[in-house]
Order: C-alpha cells, then sequence, then structure tokens
C-alpha cells in the first residue's frame, strides 16, 4: 500500500490539493490517515493483507530531520510492514505489534534510478 517516500512538498504546493483539504478542515496527515484506513479496508474485504513501507509505523530519529508526515498514521495491525531503513528498525516494528518481511537495504538495494 506505499507510505514510503512521501513527498509533502509535492501536496503542500498544489494549491488544488491544500483548498480541498482545508475546505474540509483537514490537513494533509488527516487525508493520508483517511486514505490509508480505505485502502486497508478495501484489501481486507477482498480477503487480502495490507503490506506498507516501514515510515507507516516508525522510522528512528534523525537529529536535525524532522519525522515522516506518515510516522502517525492509524495502521491496522494484520498489515504487513516492511522494514528497510536499518536492518534494526525490524525489531522495533515487530514490538509493535507488527508481522514484518525484513527488507533491509543495508545488505541489497536494486534502485531503477
Amino acid at each position: 500500500t506505499g507510505g514510503d517516500e512521501i513527498n509533502e512538498l509535492c501536496w503542500t504546493n498544489d494549491t488544488r490539493s491544500m483548498e480541498l483539504l482545508t475546505s474540509q478542515n483537514k490537513t494533509l496527515a488527516d487525508a493520508l490517515n483517511d486514505y490509508f484506513a480505505t485502502l486497508q479496508s478495501t484489501i481486507k474485504g477482498t480477503g487480502k493483507t495490507s503490506v506498507a513501507w516501514q515510515e507507516v509505523v516508525y522510522t528512528p530519529e534523525t537529529p536535525g530531520v524532522p519525522p515522516p508526515i506518515t510516522q502517525n498514521l492509524t495502521i491496522t495491525k494484520d498489515t504487513v510492514i516492511l522494514p528497510w531503513i536499518k536492518a534494526a528498525d525490524a525489531a522495533a516494528i515487530v514490538d509493535l505489534g507488527y508481522r514484518i518481511v525484513h527488507a533491509s537495504y543495508e545488505y541489497f538495494y536494486l534502485d531503477c534510478g
């Protein structure tokens, strides 16, 4: 279902998107939370399991770098999380009650760009 590397500026610089959110008295974080809630419900309704990148539930703190906007989303515990930023993040995500597929890029990373 995604959740990694969301470019907030792409959304906040889009006047039409921000006007719509403002008219609904919502923030970008609210919109993302609604999106993920709908997506999870739809996927669960088909009998499938949601899978998302670690940023939707956990990102290690980096001094001077604000956490991603996805940090505090409400993600159901039946979602499988892909920890990829650091291998050590896997244990922290399991401790939050999620199942994982360990996908740390510290060992191997294919990037098409």
